[in-house]
């Protein structure tokens, strides 16, 4: 038995002899396609320095544009120009913010931000927007299980698999679930991604849901979709 495997049965196990079960709702999901990859202005389906290179080629001589507009206009001020080549290199060398992160504060707006968005309400229901999955490309379902145990919740994604066999391709889903009747306090929530690489950081944070509050948190992914295997 694989240790995720493990882990999920460990989980149900624990949760469903001595937690309180939680119910939720899930909306039907439904395959994203990004035409480009915001940063990613080569095509190659990673940030680095030739994606800064191949932009100066362009702007400066003449050189290809990228194969999506969207995918080189890493300021998000509608333009192609030397104020997204100093905007990449900030991210690539000194740790500045993802590619097209600041786009009126949506997590959409950068396909390599993996998010889960959160709202608890004065009635004790706790909203969540899980932004940018990653799963294969035609799964039959996705479903989605919570698991409450003390303060701590775990949301667990599951695919169902197309019985004519998986697409050859990832690609990003957003599920959106609901917990009612939540006691308030400080949780810490956790989201098991099945595709998530070896290494790459969890969707793993603590939240103070004493009074009502609507946020996000983000982690960033360097490949579009990450996790894919059937990219060659």
């Amino acid at each position: 038995m694989c240790y995720r495997s493990l882990l999920i049965w460990l989980l149900a196990s624990f949760v469903f002899a001595a937690a309180t079960p939680v119910t939720l709702s899930a909306d039907p999901p439904m395959c994203k396609h990004f035409y480009g990859v915001c940063g990613d202005a080569n095509d190659d389906s990673q940030i680095s320095i030739t994606d800064a290179v191949y932009l100066i080629n362009f702007i400066f001589a003449g050189g290809p544009a990228p194969a999506n507009y969207w995918a080189g206009d890493c300021n998000l001020d509608g333009l192609l120009s030397i104020s997204d080549v100093v905007y990449l290199l900030n991210y690539i060398f000194v740790a500045g913010s993802p590619p097209c992160a600041g786009g009126g504060g949506r997590a959409l707006d950068s396909p390599f931000l993996d998010c889960l968005e959160y709202s608890f309400d004065g009635a004790l229901n706790l909203n969540m927007h899980h932004v940018n999955t990653a799963f294969n490309c035609c799964p039959q379902d996705i479903t989605i299980e919570a698991y409450k145990v003390g303060f701590d919740i775990y949301i667990v994604e599951e695919e169902i698999p197309n019985p004519a066999g998986p697409c050859p391709c990832m690609c990003l889903f957003d599920l959106s679930i609901t917990i009612p009747g939540l006691p308030p306090g400080e949780y810490r929530i956790v989201v098991d991604e099945p595709y998530l690489p070896p290494g790459e950081p969890q969707l793993d944070f603590t939240v103070d849901l004493n009074w009502p509050v609507t946020n996000r948190v983000c982690v960033f992914r360097d490949f579009y979709p990450w996790g894919n295997p059937w990219k060659k």
